[in-house]
């Protein structure tokens, strides 16, 4: 917003007996024009400041009619030049403390688009709020109060005013000698001329009077006190009479800005007005605590709240001083500086750091070794200190190559330890993804340190070890974009029934076919779960990367080979009961070799789950579910059980600790797969024993959904829910069935009861077992499964495998469920992000952004992404942006980075505010559909804040996978700002701190 609108910033007023506080976008609008770090002087009083500030400051200039008592506005530096300077001088208007009349309705202030809210520690005084505001809210980040005798009517009610400033501070966030100066002005026609002892009587004065209204010292919130004499003659240009007055505000502001400098407290704009952003609200919740500018610094980004149990974890692997102090305070030393600075963090002290956010958890992790261990261990502060100096400050190292360094130079040292629960490279996540070396990292981590792949910014290669040099083969890691939203996959499980989900989604392949030929439909999934043979069709697919017509094949050999026999079956009363006898003897019907021999040959001898795999390399979180034994609700994962869950979810994780037991991917099938009766439970020794899953879940959908929200806990709803079933079955209700032993005894009950608790079907129809209330909801989710008269076939019978696949294709291939689904998965295909920050104008809000794809260089056909734009294109398929068509054809050569490939279609918005949604969808086949059945695109609908959330924008200190928390225009700028601070210690070198000099701006 441009200087000549409104410069109101802060307001205290009634609102129903109670005292609110507005704030308005003032200081942003201001800052985003302006570069460099800016310098804060607050005038107090009233036609004296407001005379001096039209000569020092833009026009005052209101949205409404008047001025209202309690007003601070903002202004910036007269000066042409500010706008362009390395410290743009910003001006606080505000009155005196004496607001009685200030008493408004909310409708007067509706125009003034601020943030407001009640102060309910503050009652209805608005006097008190108002010196507080000044004195704990402005005050860190002003250099100079200035009060205009004259306004005040003596100094005596200047003495008033700074007691009740004094005894109202409590915000210690800055060292005493960094408080802001206090300059009082005292305007005389008759003396000509002021010098030291002019200024010592009037300090003398101001001294004795104000120890009469308080027991509070001055420097309790104040670094200095002066006076100013302003000469004021008729004979000389008003304007003149102030540049004095400039000088000496320029010198003092010096002297604050070269003390904030030195202790690194000075700031950029961009980080000077989100602190004061965080402050306003630290002030409005007025919990008691004082405003930490660092610990205000880390709240987009917080320290893990795990990491007092990651360092223990690591610290505790060693037993003397001699190895603490050679190897892990240099490793502990570099994760803290390399999680204190991501790029864009304020450089704050690294002791002081330390101190604020680490210092707890090291001092626990010490309790573990003895008194005299302790005693040897050198200081982590000195250790800190010398390794920022020495890697950063001297060589110009970023603080992520001298973490790599670091550890690198331990990389012998490396190979002995190994830990699953945390993460080595950072000791602050756990890790997720397990290397051929047996190390494993967490997901920030592959990103911080790995390479880009093919250009694109989602898909990271690792050559090599982070932490003992290893080669890894060209492991490749991928992750869903941070704006796009996911898909869920749930196959239930059924035995050989199993072949039914894989017939659907062959179907569904053939649907996908004209825009999607020979894309693994997998790949249109970022979550997929499975129970029994549902778990093996997710691991074959998933893990193994096997399209879906090898997984038919290897899933009905298989089946095979795990039920055979080895005798001829019937359904004689004697060979049930030789079934019966076999079963409970060897408990159970099968042996399990030919199974376990199958599952090692297609899933590996030794490759376990957090081994890298075609999922990890495109970035699939893939889980199965298990029963443990006795009774446990169980789930087996690919990322060891990474995510934020709420308590009371009803199932655990199943987590590796160690390199050494790791969960291989065929046991994890086995147990599985290991139905009562049919299959006995599977032992992993160190780990556990375990059967079917489906004993709890045999429909695992919501638990994929349930990860989902764990793993992205920003994703209110995924994009796409498909549910695939196995079979269910049409009972013949006419039909008398004889009774007989076999059939209606007590042993056929209880296995009857047994597989309906594994009817997949009948948990999907439970009221309330999914957030599918809203229609436009409900369309995101699908359950695809065949309907059979009478029973279900056996789990074991392999017989009815080729009818069930028959049955399958009849029921669905002209089905309009598959058709929409399909179009669905096309849309999610693309997904939208911002390319500039948003621009408040008079009667909306604009900015800038782009349509992305999945699909890219990263797949080895280059040709898939062209083939899906020209046949959207062909059958005339166009995006919507909130109901508009954009224009041109979706294949234009306009819409291909000509660098990189990618898929970029740009996109302007206009909304009315930041929480508009706002719906970008993708019609297929215009001739075929109306603009309703247009599909939303993935994450549609969204609001500018929730992109701006989601791409880091919201994170003005760093992220700490170390993207972007800004569009490239603004971080250019940022660029540009560096030396700002630099500049300003120049300028002041060699002044004296307490002697002001005058200077000309």
């Amino acid at each position: 917003m441009r200087s000549e609108q409104h410069t109101l910033w802060l307001e205290p007023y009634l609102r129903d007996k109670e005292v609110a506080l507005q704030k308005t976008s003032r200081l942003g609008e201001i800052l985003g024009q302006t570069h460099g770090e800016p310098s804060l002087i607050l005038f107090v009083g009233k036609s004296s400041k407001s005379k001096a500030l039209r000569y020092l400051a833009t026009p005052l200039r209101s949205k409404r009619n008047g001025r209202h008592c309690g007003e601070i506005h903002l202004r910036l530096d007269a000066g042409a030049q500010s706008i362009q300077s390395r410290r743009p001088l910003l001006f606080a208007d505000g009155p005196i403390p004496n607001v009685e009349n200030n008493v408004r309705d909310t409708e007067q202030c509706s125009d003034l688009e601020p943030v407001s809210q009640n102060l309910q520690w503050a009652g209805d005084d608005l006097n008190g709020t108002l010196s507080n505001i000044y004195a704990n809210l402005l005050s860190p980040f002003t250099d100079i109060v200035c009060l205009f005798l004259s306004d005040f009517g003596g100094l005596a009610s200047i003495a008033d005013f700074i007691a009740l400033w004094l005894n109202n501070f409590s915000n210690r966030s800055l060292p005493p000698f960094c408080y802001p100066r206090l300059l009082i002005v005292v305007e005389d026609s008759t003396t000509t001329k002021s010098d030291k002892c002019w200024e010592s009587r009037w300090k003398t004065k101001f001294s004795r009077l104000l120890r009469k209204k308080t027991t509070s010292p001055i420097n309790k919130a104040f670094s200095y006190v002066g006076i100013h004499h302003l000469f004021t003659n008729d004979q000389i240009r008003e304007e003149f009479c102030y540049l004095p007055l400039k000088d000496r505000l320029l010198n003092e502001s010096d002297a604050v800005r070269f003390s904030r400098i030195e202790q690194r407290m000075h700031f950029v704009g961009k980080h000077f007005n989100a602190f004061f952003d965080y402050a306003y609200n630290h002030f409005i919740q007025n919990t008691g605590k004082h405003f930490n500018f660092i610990r205000a610094s880390r709240l987009s980004n917080p320290v893990s709240p795990h990491f007092k149990r990651h360092l223990l974890n690591f610290v505790k692997q060693f037993q003397t001083a001699e190895e603490i102090n050679g190897f892990a305070l240099p490793v502990v030393a570099s994760c803290i500086l390399l999680d204190s600075f991501p790029p864009g963090m304020h450089g704050f002290d690294p002791v002081k750091i330390f101190q604020t956010l680490y210092q707890t958890s090291w001092r626990k992790a010490m309790e573990v070794f003895s008194r005299a261990t302790r005693t040897a261990i050198l200081p982590i502060e000195e250790v800190i200190g010398e390794l920022y100096m020495t890697k950063f400050v001297t060589s110009r190292e970023g603080f992520k190559q001298s973490h790599r360094h670091t550890v690198l130079s331990f990389k012998d040292t490396w190979k002995d330890i190994h830990s699953d629960s945390t993460c080595l490279m950072c000791l602050c996540r756990r890790p997720e993804y397990g290397l051929p070396c047996g190390h494993s990292f967490c997901g920030i981590d592959i990103q911080r340190f790995g390479t880009v792949l093919d250009n694109s910014p989602h898909r990271f290669t690792v050559q090599s070890c982070f932490l003992c040099s290893q080669d890894t083969q060209g492991a490749q890691f991928g992750f869903k974009p941070k704006t796009k939203g996911v898909n869920v996959l749930g196959i239930d499980g059924g035995g050989v029934r199993g072949v039914i989900p894989l017939q659907s989604l062959l179907l569904l392949e053939q649907k996908l076919k004209p825009y999607l030929p020979e894309f693994p439909v997998q790949d249109l999934f970022d979550v997929a779960f499975g129970t029994s043979s549902g778990g093996l069709i997710v691991m074959a697919m998933f893990l193994n990367g096997l399209p879906v017509t090898e997984c038919v094949k290897v899933f009905e050999n298989l089946s095979h080979k795990a039920f055979d026999r080895g005798f001829v079956s019937s359904n004689s009363i004697f060979s049930r009961l030789r079934e019966l006898l076999i079963s409970y003897f060897a408990d159970s019907l099968y042996s399990a070799h030919n199974l376990e021999e199958a599952l090692r040959t297609q899933f590996g001898d030794e490759v376990s789950l957090m081994d890298h795999s075609a999922a990890t390399s495109r970035g699939a979180k893939v889980g199965i579910t298990v029963t443990g034994v006795p009774n446990a609700e169980l789930v087996f994962t690919n990322y060891n059980g990474v995510g934020s869950r709420l308590s009371g979810s009803g199932y655990r994780h199943v987590l590796s600790d160690d390199s050494s037991n790791r969960v291989r991917v065929w046991e994890a099938a086995r147990c599985t797969s290991a139905a009562p009766w049919y299959f006995r439970p599977h032992h992993i020794d160190g780990v556990g024993t375990f059967q079917d899953g489906g004993l709890w879940r045999n429909n695992p959908i919501d638990i994929a959904i349930s990860e989902a929200r764990a793993l992205w806990p920003t994703i209110v709803e995924p994009d796409v829910v498909l549910s695939l079933g196995t079979a269910m079955a049409t009972a013949l209700h006419d039909v008398q069935q004889p009774r007989g032993l076999w059939r209606s005894g007590f042993i056929t009950r209880c296995l009857e009861s047994f597989l309906s608790t594994m009817d997949g079907q009948k948990f999907y129809d439970l009221p309330n077992q999914w957030n599918r209330a809203a229609e436009e909801i409900k369309n995101r989710y699908f359950r695809l499964n065949t309907q059979l008269q009478g029973k279900t076939p056996a789990l074991d019978d392999v017989s009815t495998m080729a009818p069930l696949k028959f049955e399958t294709r009849k029921q669905y291939t002209k089905s309009k469920s598959l058709d929409e689904l399909a179009e669905r998965l096309i849309s999610t295909l693309f997904y939208f992000e911002l390319t500039s920050r948003p621009i408040r104008n008079r009667s909306h809000i604009s900015c800038q952004g782009q349509i992305l794809c999945i699909i890219g260089p990263g797949h080895k056909e280059d040709g898939k992404l062209l083939r899906l734009l020209n046949s959207l294109t062909e059958d005339g398929s166009k995006f919507y942006v909130a109901h508009r068509p954009l224009s041109g054809p979706i294949n234009s050569p306009a819409n291909i980075d000509p660098v990189t490939k990618l898929f970029r279609v740009k996109v302007e918005l206009r909304i009315r505010d930041l929480d508009s949604l706002i719906p970008i969808s993708l019609r297929i086949g215009s001739n075929k559909q109306s603009m309703s059945e247009g599909r939303n695109i993935s994450a549609s609908r969204f609001t500018v804040n929730g992109l701006l959330e989601a791409q880091g924008w919201n994170n003005p200190f760093g992220r700490a996978d170390h993207g972007p928390t800004e569009p490239d225009d603004l971080t250019r700028l940022a660029r540009e700002c560096k030396g700002a601070s630099k500049v300003a210690k120049r300028r002041f070198h060699g002044q004296n701190n307490n002697t002001p000099k005058r200077r000309r701006s």
